[in-house]
C-alpha cells in the first residue's frame, strides 16, 4: 500500500457545488482546486487589493557648501501614497565609523522623528554624504542622499 493512497484511475472528485456562491463578494469569486485539480471550494478575490506602497521623496534640499561650524538647514518633501503618517531620520555623515556602518546595515533602526526640517553644523572640513530615510506607518522606507562640502573659513590677517 502506498501513502497517500492513490485512487483508481476512474476515481472522480466528490461533489462540490459548481455554481458561483450567492454571498456578497467585493470582487470576484474564484474556484479553489485541490488534489488532482478537484474543485474544493470558493474564495472571494477583492477587486481593488493593493499592497502598501513605500513613501515617495519629492525633494531633499540643503546647502551644498558650508563653512566649519556654520549652521545648515535641510528640508525633506515626502508623501505617502496611502496618506499615512511619515517619520524621518537623517544621518549627517560625520558620525563615528561604527555609527555610519550601523546606519548602512540597519537603515530602519534608530530614532525617526516627525520633523521635515533639520539643522546641523560640521566641526571639521571635508566632503560629507547626508542620508535621509522616510518611513511610513507600515514600515516601508524610502531613502535619498545629498552631499555637502565643508570648508575652513579663510584666515583673516590681523594688522
Amino acid at each position: 500500500m502506498t501513502f497517500p493512497p492513490v485512487p483508481p484511475s476512474d476515481w472522480v472528485c466528490t461533489f462540490i457545488a459548481s455554481t458561483t456562491p450567492t454571498e456578497s463578494c467585493s470582487g470576484t469569486w474564484e474556484r479553489l482546486k485541490g488534489w488532482r485539480s478537484c474543485h474544493v471550494g470558493w474564495r472571494c478575490v477583492p477587486a481593488s487589493y493593493s499592497p502598501n506602497q513605500q513613501p515617495v521623496i519629492g525633494g531633499f534640499e540643503g546647502p551644498t557648501e558650508l563653512a566649519v561650524n556654520q549652521l545648515g538647514t535641510w528640508t525633506v518633501q515626502a508623501t505617502d501614497p496611502e496618506d499615512n503618517a511619515l517619520t524621518y531620520k537623517i544621518s549627517w555623515g560625520d558620525e563615528s565609523v561604527q555609527d555610519q556602518l550601523r546606519n548602512l546595515a540597519e537603515p530602519n533602526t534608530g530614532a525617526f522623528t516627525s520633523t521635515t526640517t533639520s539643522t546641523h553644523t560640521y566641526a571639521r572640513a571635508g566632503h560629507y554624504v547626508v542620508h535621509v530615510s522616510v518611513r511610513d506607518s507600515a514600515g516601508n522606507t524610502a531613502r535619498a542622499i545629498a552631499t555637502v562640502q565643508v570648508t575652513r573659513p579663510p584666515v583673516q590677517d590681523v594688522l
